[in-house]
């Protein structure tokens, strides 16, 4: 944010400055300007551009006079912003032409795009957005990624993020920052989400059993009265498969190796287990089929 109060001295030593060195673009001795940011950090930059991104700078930045001169040019008092160095650093390379850079930290992420919004900069705004819905960021840290979508007002960004939290156990997910700026409705709505899903899911899974044409050798014909039951590995298999999707409703870790392989049965069962893939794969494609994110 801009702070028309502060004014300092650009040529002044000052032992408060910080060690952060911005990109060789924004030398002090570059551009028309200077911009300083809450950390004493200097940026030399070109009114042009920044005016042009920005309808806040173009309204902000203090213009040279016409006959400014280089010397005079490092010697102005510089526009104070709030934001420290490192943000301003970022935000200042996406707009100018320069290497784009590619956020790897979410909470740093966050702080820029706070920042663009502030200034009304849609191109950054626009490369931010993009970047917090990463594969990286999704798969690592979705809820987070949820938050920052909600707080900023981002709704399809918000609804990308809501189907990979899919992928963990939202009731006892650890707190993150981000939930702080999270209203209440939005949260509900994840959580409702889930559980909807969840249960689906579970149904879907218990009726299919009742019309599972599985029958192993080994086990379904040990009934007196001569009746057909069901393999003992779908019991375990049924069981294992509603707990997991009472969890984390997505089909990725029950039809997984290791977790077929871990269903109990009897010698036979893992051979039946292997002749009804057809059945399985059947199953796992209705679960895919259901709502997987937050319906707008």
């Amino acid at each position: 944010m801009v702070s028309r109060a502060k004014r300092t001295d650009a040529s002044r030593s000052d032992s408060s400055l910080s060690s952060y060195c911005p990109h060789p673009a924004f030398a002090v001795d570059n551009g028309d300007v200077l911009i300083q940011s809450s950390d004493s950090v200097l940026f030399g930059v070109h009114s042009c551009i920044l005016t042009m991104a920005s309808p806040v700078f173009r309204e902000s930045l203090p213009l040279p006079p016409p006959s400014a001169t280089s010397e005079s040019i490092l010697v102005r008092q510089p526009l104070v912003l709030t934001e420290p160095a490192h943000v301003l650093d970022l935000l200042l390379r996406i707009i100018y032409p320069v290497p784009t850079p590619t956020l790897d930290n979410l909470s740093v992420l966050a702080k820029v795009l706070a920042a663009s919004i502030e200034y009304d900069i849609s191109v950054a705004t626009t490369t931010l957005r993009k970047q917090l819905i990463s594969p990286s960021f999704l798969s690592s840290e979705p809820l987070r990624v949820f938050a920052i979508a909600c707080r900023f007002g981002f709704k399809e960004e918000a609804t990308e993020a809501s189907n990979a939290t899919l992928s963990m156990n939202i009731v006892d997910a650890p707190l993150v920052e981000e939930l702080r700026y999270v209203s209440a409705y939005d949260y509900h709505r994840l959580l409702s989400f889930h559980r909807t899903r969840s249960r689906a899911a579970r149904n879907v899974v218990g009726l299919r059993g009742k019309s599972c044409p599985a029958r192993c050798m080994g086990c379904s014909y040990n009934d007196p009265g001569g009746q057909a039951s069901l393999p003992r590995w779908w019991y375990s298999f049924e069981k294992r498969a509603k707990e997991e999707l009472e969890r984390r409703p997505l089909t990725d870790i029950i039809f997984s190796m290791r977790f077929l392989s871990e269903c109990e049965g009897c010698p036979s069962c893992g051979g039946n287990m292997l002749d009804s893939f057809h059945f399985l794969e059947g199953l796992k494609a209705e679960l895919d089929a259901l709502p997987d994110r937050i319906a707008d």
